[in-house]
């Protein structure tokens, strides 16, 4: 059995540990990751690029962090307690999630005459909306992915809780219950896109990347060649160019989600246990912000596009309308920014009530 747990100097040689007194967190690089992942989230949503995948990024990323955190738990007090990871959770997760289906479930119905997209309020308050079939309003449609996070927090809380030991083969079982899931789905002709099972396996990458950071697996990668990454990258860039060719395979189908996990992984990689390789990682201050918002950047992306269509897009002339996706995003940034400032953080704030001397 793979032991997984770091030890103090194993934690000093990755960076995980700030100072003396205390962790550190994780990699400072991870909040530019975060952000960059919604970014790519939000030009799909605004129809300026064809991207799928910027959710299975931050899949990818949140599996990551979560077990380090928990090995870092572990490593601390010799245990892990399920309750307190819960209510971190909670405390991140809820308060803008509920913010949103009050405006859409009670604002929406004031405001514009599309009462009728409102789908069963059920699903979203037990995070299963995910599963709604029916098209519905937008605003509330793009929060699917909240579901799905919520569903892998609770089914990987028991697993850090209660089988930690066996984690390794618990994700590998997820990458392969997931990429059957998936297969037979594409020979039924049936769509799984925003089902759980489908992105598992994104979680599952994530999860045996973080355990292979804590044992060493990826030292050699600090011998790689700066040029051969910047390479990698270039080459990273030309497969999203032509992913959507792939679809026409039944295979790949089957194993997008593990094979764009696997390359989300070096770029993960190449800004954590290697100096960052996207220059602006770790480094700018102003991008490290927008990563700790990352999660009101994504959560309002449905009200901001929605206001920006039905609202701006009226009274903006003819030849500014190509700039409407560049209004988005500044008034994304407003929004996010004091939802953060006078919203979620004093929900946050209390995040350190149920801290095992460890930070997340």
């Amino acid at each position: 059995m793979i032991h997984y747990i770091y030890t103090q100097s194993a934690m000093k040689q990755t960076g995980l540990i700030a100072n003396e007194e205390g962790f550190s967190g994780y990699y400072p690089a991870l909040d530019t990751l975060r952000f960059l992942a919604v970014f790519g989230s939000f030009l799909h949503h605004s129809h300026l690029i064809r991207f799928i995948h910027g959710h299975t990024f931050f899949f990818v990323l949140a599996a990551f962090i979560l077990t380090l955190l928990a090995q870092k738990e572990y490593a601390k007090t010799k245990q892990f307690s399920f309750f307190k990871f819960t209510m971190r959770r909670l405390l991140r997760i809820v308060p803008l999630y509920f913010l949103l289906l009050f405006v859409g479930f009670v604002c929406v119905p004031l405001f514009f005459d599309r009462a009728a997209t409102l789908p069963d309020v059920i699903p979203y308050l037990t995070f299963t909306a995910n599963y709604i079939q029916e098209p519905h309003v937008f605003l509330l449609a793009v929060l699917w992915a909240v579901s799905v996070q919520e569903q892998f927090y609770v089914f990987i809380g028991i697993c850090f809780r209660f089988f930690y030991r066996l984690l390794p083969w618990i994700a590998v079982a997820m990458i392969c219950v997931s990429v059957g899931y998936k297969y037979v789905s594409f020979l039924d002709r049936r769509s799984i896109y925003f089902e759980t099972l489908n992105h598992f396996s994104s979680f599952g990458v994530g999860i045996l990347l973080a355990i292979g950071v804590g044992e060493g697996w990826f030292e050699k990668v600090k011998k790689v060649p700066r040029l051969s990454i910047v390479f990698f990258y270039a080459l990273l860039v030309a497969f999203f160019s032509q992913i959507s060719h792939l679809y026409a395979f039944a295979w790949f189908n089957a194993l997008d989600n593990v094979i764009v996990s696997l390359l989300f992984s070096v770029v993960i990689l190449t800004n954590t246990v290697t100096p960052p390789i996207v220059f602006f990682a770790g480094k700018s201050s102003l991008l490290d912000y927008f990563g700790k918002i990352s999660y009101g950047l994504y959560c309002y992306q449905g009200v901001i596009i929605t206001f920006g269509l039905h609202v701006i897009l009226p009274i903006l002339p003819a030849g500014l309308h190509e700039f409407l996706p560049l209004l988005h995003f500044l008034l994304l940034l407003a929004v996010a920014h004091v939802s953060y400032q006078f919203f979620e953080k004093p929900f946050l704030n209390l995040k350190s009530r149920f801290r095992s001397e460890v930070t997340n």
